[in-house]
């Protein structure tokens, strides 16, 4: 029976980050148009509503809390006395990465990782709370982008004058915690399944780059494996929530998905000619045979068209009206409006934008080739120069330790004539990926997906296999510390940008005298400033794709 109140008496600890989102979204609004705390701040809104419902959410659940913590003992006194050493080991490790996580989160976002973040993550939020308005801010072109987890996130990070980027931690837990749901589910509730998938996410160094900075790749991935797990508690409501603020989340989501849909279900229908009947979600025996309805998917598919409306819909009509399209940067003047000016020089700019954001996808990798193709699966989990590769970071050696069963484990699938709708998921992801931006900040779905799917029947690893996990966490530990023990004990003005401390500096002559003006700058990653800004676009010194000219 579905649960409609999606904030009843069972709602689960680990989706309280979606419970960040949506109160941060409605707070934001809120905030806009009818707090105006001004200087492009908000008020603590969002952080008391949140934290009144955490704090009742576990109060109500401490029995459950205490029940799975002395479940999570009794098992491990049960296990040889190998994989206790190894279980000690890797939490151990991943203890001391958490403290790293935890130290770097609180200082204020400055890194090259979190470019995004200062350019407009942070900046077009804050731009628009000074402005009161949501009317597209000229200059910027990512202010077409759709940027609802931006705006619901925005309440949290904006609450002082130097962004706080903390909340991402619940953003980390979350995702470890949903996917060990899924791994529970699947695996019929296995202690070593479930503390396999924590170590292989811990262990992956894509994840490690992006957990102590201000970067959305987590958020994302968390959204897409919440929702799978709201959808097989039949929390349908919830479910579309999740899925609704992850397809928004970028451009490209919503095609893809619907591609991969579309895929999908065309496959389906040719594996029925092959008499493949049974379906289930991952490759452990358990899940087949326990597959979801069609009316169940009918219901999230509604959901999801109402979710849609009023979490991408703002920013849908934004895009539509200013550019012509509904998901700028793809098909500028699809539409063709009269209030559209297409000799202007800001439309030219807009086009010339758009063609530049795409070329972005050849900008990683080495090619599609099938030759590449098959290299690719290497180079992924490698650094090639430094700690990067042509595909940006390398995503570990947990991939490479899942990746060869996880393709033997889908090969003998389809020859027991059995489906495994996860599986093929990854698969098809991962091939509108390789026709995409080949960037590997991309892969954290299918990568975290083939973890669910294969930890369930990992029951009993070998002990080569047990110090490969244990190698991998020491290797991202030492990643972690490497990029950011300079600056865990550093003062917050000491690890800014020097334009950042220019803009620190430029606030306070801002609230001095009491000006309005609009400040003229040129360089587009503003998220310190407390004033309006426009951004110099001119053509011998273009910013483009970032700044329009206007």
């Amino acid at each position: 029976m579905e649960s409609k109140n999606i904030f009843g008496k069972n709602f689960l600890i680990s989706h309280l980050p979606t419970v960040i989102l949506i109160i941060g979204y409605v707070s934001y609004w809120v905030e806009l148009y009818f707090i105006k705390r001004g200087k492009g701040l908000t008020s603590a809104l969002a952080y008391i509503l949140f934290a009144s419902f955490s704090i009742l959410v576990l109060f109500t659940k401490r029995k459950q809390i205490f029940q799975f913590l002395l479940w999570f003992v009794r098992e491990y006194k049960k296990q040889e006395k190998f994989i206790k050493y190894f279980l000690v080991v890797s939490f151990s490790v991943i203890f001391l990465i958490g403290i790293v996580v935890f130290f770097a989160l609180l200082q204020p976002p400055h890194l090259c990782q979190e470019f995004d973040a200062l350019n407009y993550h942070l900046s077009l939020p804050r731009q628009h709370l000074i402005l009161n308005s949501f009317r597209h801010i000229k200059w910027s072109s990512a202010d077409l982008f759709p940027l609802p987890i931006q705006f619901a996130l925005a309440p949290y990070w904006l609450v002082n004058g130097i962004p706080v980027k903390f909340i991402q931690i619940f953003f980390i837990f979350g995702l470890m915690a949903v996917s060990v749901n899924l791994v529970k589910r699947f695996s019929k509730n296995n202690f070593l399944s479930l503390c396999i998938i924590a170590i292989a996410i811990f262990g992956s160094h894509n994840v490690g780059i992006q957990m102590p900075v201000l970067m959305l790749g987590i958020v994302n991935c968390y959204l897409f494996i919440a929702s799978i797990d709201s959808f097989l508690k039949k929390r349908y409501l919830l479910s579309a929530i999740e899925f609704s603020f992850f397809i928004w989340s970028k451009s490209f989501r919503a095609p893809q998905m619907i591609l991969i849909l579309i895929a999908i279900l065309l496959l389906n229908y040719f594996f029925k000619k092959f008499r493949i009947k049974k379906a289930s979600w991952s490759f452990a025996k358990s899940t087949y045979n326990n597959f979801i309805s069609k009316k169940a998917f009918k219901k999230v598919a509604l959901y999801t068209f109402f979710a849609t409306i009023v979490i991408g819909g703002p920013f849908i009509l934004k895009s539509l009206y200013y550019t012509g399209t509904p998901l700028f940067p793809f098909f500028p003047g699809l539409m063709d409006f009269s209030h559209i000016n297409q000799s202007s020089t800001h439309w030219q700019s807009i086009l010339t934008s758009s063609q530049l954001h795409l070329s972005t996808k050849d900008a990683y990798g080495s090619g599609r080739t099938l030759l590449d193709f098959l290299k690719h699966f290497w180079i992924l989990a490698v650094p090639e120069k430094g700690v990067m590769n042509r595909y940006d970071y390398p995503l570990g050696l947990p991939y490479l330790l899942f990746l060869g069963p996880f393709i033997y484990f889908m090969i003998e699938s389809f020859k027991d004539k059995k489906l495994s709708i996860l599986s093929l998921f990854i698969v098809i992801y991962w091939f509108t990926w390789w026709f995409g931006s080949q960037q590997a900040r991309f892969l954290y779905i299918p990568l975290v997906l083939m973890f669910i799917v294969m930890a369930p029947i990992i029951k009993k690893p070998s002990k080569i296999f047990m110090g490969a996990l244990i190698a991998a966490l020491l290797f991202n530990f030492i990643s972690v510390f490497r990029s950011h023990h300079n600056d865990l004990v550093a003062p917050a003005g000491k690890v800014l940008r020097e334009k950042d401390r220019q803009i620190l500096q430029t606030n306070k002559k801002y609230f001095r005298d009491k000006s309005d003006e609009v400040i003229i700058l040129d360089y587009f990653d503003v998220a310190y400033a407390q004033f309006p800004v426009k951004v110099k676009s001119e053509k011998e010194n273009s910013l483009l794709p970032w700044v329009l000219e206007y």
